[in-house]
């Protein structure tokens, strides 16, 4: 039975961790201007913590979504908003 508390514990402790990291990211954005560039910024961080938490999820068959999948490149999450491959490859070199 405690090897069930503390995954328990231990799967909590990774999603306060993880939305702890998003929160100091946004909380860096919000303090400067709210251009586009620091706005795809936080789109991704946002993105990045949801893929993390349904890992998290995942890992402990909590989270058996079929769209789940492995986060995808930089250039590619950049690609599905729109922009064109050259400004989603400096998007990519900027934020990597």
């Amino acid at each position: 039975m405690k090897s069930e508390e503390l995954k328990k514990e231990d799967t909590i402790n990774r999603i306060v961790e993880t939305i702890e990291k998003m929160d100091k990211h946004l909380a860096d954005y919000e303090k400067e201007e709210k251009t586009t560039q620091n706005r795809l910024k936080e789109w991704f961080f946002e993105k990045e913590a949801l893929h993390d938490i349904r890992h998290i999820l995942h890992e402990i068959d909590k989270y058996e979504n079929d769209d789940y999948k492995e986060l995808r490149p930089v250039d590619e999450n950049f690609m599905e908003l729109g922009l064109d491959a050259q400004t989603a490859s400096f998007m990519r070199d900027y934020f990597c």
